[in-house]
């Protein structure tokens, strides 16, 4: 784990070149080849795959279809010739011990800020299927993104601190920041562009409140946690319906939306939550993302990130630590942009509780906030709409944008949709990404 002041160059970590079953040991140890510029190669534990996890196979196939969707859309929509980024699969481990699967999708080993990007609750990796590949094409530096620590491919120690009653925010906060961190110091990575949604983007607060240093800007995507909300008090509570009430007791001791999924009929129950959640498009691959989302909620120990909701948020998803009160006690000599991204259509996160912060009261600090939205897209707009959001997290950044014409203010992705719809651009249309 690194820490402040601490020489990177001193620490150690390891790549394990894929994830495995929990009975396979080392081949070998060897060094790293070349340095990249952006960031130090880890040293790398070379393992022979026995037999890849039925996550790690389904997390392969997802970002396969996300890749294959993306080539395909380039020739119909004539946007020149597809560069076939390598995606690699990687748990980081730090000088702890402790690993971080990590997706990396990059065409360049530059001087150039790394993407970092990060899901929410009872996600991983995949959720970025369809985004990874033309974002990468277009972000100038590194992209990385990672299962979160006690989520997914990653470690997944036992956790027994299920709820509220028996873990504070700091401790549960804790837990990502620390080993967010040891990533980073592992990477060797000086500066990053944090991006996380809905319950990742809360966790990369809480991040960039003890490491300012290594934030550049951070992209908070539909994040959790945002607003002030009225506490559930046994008076409130009793007035609730009898069903809102066991919902909410199921909440408070540390029970998620899919608990029932590792028990019996969870292959059914997952592919009717992924029609129903997922917007449809052409990149929507419905057997892949079922596969993938119950192979994740059915992986190993429930850990951290299964009970991460009842640890961090009350019910109906509002921070027991707000966000509205942290993020103007940011380090804005240090960080220089908080870009929200919402959907635009259906999103259950409200673009106005960010907007409230861009209208800061007299005599409070207004931090460095835009906001906009995706078109078409709910709550996970990475998936309901890939182009949109890759439009807006290049368009991110105020002054340092990669794309010009600004970000606030904007819906992103409109002519991805009626490109979508129709299978064709209409006369005299701009071709969504074209020359960006």
């Amino acid at each position: 784990m690194g820490h402040k002041g601490q020489p990177t160059h001193r620490r150690r970590a390891r790549w394990r070149a894929e994830p495995w079953a929990a009975s396979e040991r080392p081949q070998r140890q060897r060094r790293a080849g070349p340095q990249s510029v952006a960031a130090r190669e880890p040293d790398v534990v070379a393992r022979r795959m026995l037999w890849p996890t039925p996550l790690a196979k389904a997390e392969k196939r997802l970002f396969a279809s996300g890749k294959a969707w993306w080539q395909r859309w380039k020739v119909t929509h004539d946007l020149g010739a597809s560069i076939n980024l390598p995606i690699d699969y990687r748990d980081v481990v730090d000088s702890l011990g402790r690993s971080i699967h990590t997706v990396v999708v990059s065409q360049t080993h530059s001087d150039s800020t790394p993407l970092v990007l990060s899901h929410g609750y009872a996600s991983g990796c995949g959720i970025y299927f369809a985004a990874a590949t033309p974002l990468a094409e277009q972000w100038p530096g590194p992209v990385y993104i990672l299962d979160s620590p006690g989520c997914g491919l990653s470690d997944r120690p036992p956790w027994s601190k299920v709820n509220a009653d028996l873990c504070s925010v700091e401790e549960a906060e804790d837990f990502y920041v620390e080993r967010l961190e040891g990533w980073r110091a592992a990477m060797g990575i000086d500066k990053m562009v944090l991006c996380g949604h809905s319950l990742g983007g809360y966790l990369n607060v809480a991040y960039a409140e003890r490491y300012a240093q290594h934030v550049e800007r951070l992209v908070l995507v539909s994040p959790a946690g945002v607003p002030q909300g009225k506490p559930m008090t046994p008076e409130r509570k009793a007035e609730l319906p009898i069903l809102f009430r066991a919902v909410i007791g199921l909440w408070e001791s540390g029970w998620g939306p899919f608990t029932v999924v590792r028990w019996g009929p969870g292959k059914w129950l997952m592919s009717g939550y992924v029609q129903r959640r997922f917007r449809d498009g052409s990149w929507r691959d419905s057997e892949a993302l079922t596969d993938y989302f119950h192979a994740n909620v059915t992986h190993g120990e429930e850990s951290w990130g299964g009970c991460a909701h009842a640890t961090l948020l009350r019910p109906g998803a509002f921070a027991r630590s707000p966000l509205c009160d942290r993020l103007p006690r940011l380090d804005f000599a240090t960080i220089q942009q908080v870009s929200f991204v919402y959907g635009g259509d259906g999103d259950w996160m409200s673009a106005s509780h960010a907007r409230e912060l861009q209208a800061a009261a007299p005599g409070r600090h207004a931090p460095p906030v835009e906001v906009a939205t995706v078109a078409g897209a709910g709550h996970n707009l990475m998936v309901d709409n890939p182009i949109g959001f890759v439009e807006a997290l290049l368009a991110s950044g105020g002054r340092d944008a990669i794309v010009p014409g600004g970000f606030d203010g904007r819906t992103f992705g409109e002519e991805a949709l009626r490109m979508d719809m129709s299978g064709d651009l209409e006369v005299g249309a701009q071709p969504s990404l074209r020359g960006v």
